[in-house]
C-alpha cells in the first residue's frame, strides 16, 4: 500500500508541474494577441489619414465645435452642398463630421468652400476643407 501512495503522490507532483506548464503556455498565447487588440481598440482614431474619397463643394451653414448637440466629441460642420459624384446624386444640406477643429480655421457661415471626405465605419469624415473665393 506504501508504493501505491507513493506513485499516486508522485503522479500528482508531476501532474500538476505539467499543468502548469500547460498554463504558462496557454497565457503566453492568449495574453500576447489580447495585450495587442487593448493596444489597437485603445489607439486614437488616424481619422486625418484617412485617405480622401470623395470631393464637392457647398456653402457653409454652420460649424459646430465640440461637444455639439450633433456630435459629443468631434467638430461638426453643416453644408449645403452641390450632388457628390459617386456619393450623393442630389443638392443637399447636412451635417458632416470633421477630422479636426483646425479644418475650420478662417472659415464661417456663407463661405463658398471645396471639401473632401472619408468613409469610416460611423459615418462620412471631412479631411480637407478650403474655403473657395467669394
Amino acid at each position: 500500500m506504501g508504493w501505491l501512495t507513493v506513485a499516486t503522490t508522485c503522479s500528482d507532483a508531476c501532474r500538476a508541474r505539467r499543468d502548469g506548464r500547460r498554463r504558462r503556455r496557454y497565457a503566453l498565447r492568449v495574453r500576447w494577441p489580447a495585450a495587442l487588440l487593448l493596444v489597437l481598440i485603445a489607439a486614437p482614431p488616424a481619422a486625418h489619414a484617412q485617405p480622401a474619397r470623395w470631393r464637392g463643394t457647398g456653402v457653409v451653414v454652420a460649424v459646430l465645435p465640440a461637444p455639439s448637440s450633433l456630435h459629443a466629441t468631434r467638430p461638426v460642420i453643416v453644408l449645403d452642398h452641390q450632388p457628390i459624384a459617386g456619393l450623393m446624386e442630389q443638392r443637399m444640406s447636412m451635417p458632416f463630421i470633421a477630422a479636426s477643429a483646425d479644418l475650420f480655421r478662417g472659415i464661417k457661415a456663407g463661405d463658398h468652400v471645396a471639401f473632401a471626405l472619408a468613409e469610416t465605419p460611423d459615418a462620412l469624415l471631412v479631411v480637407s476643407l478650403e474655403r473657395l473665393g467669394p
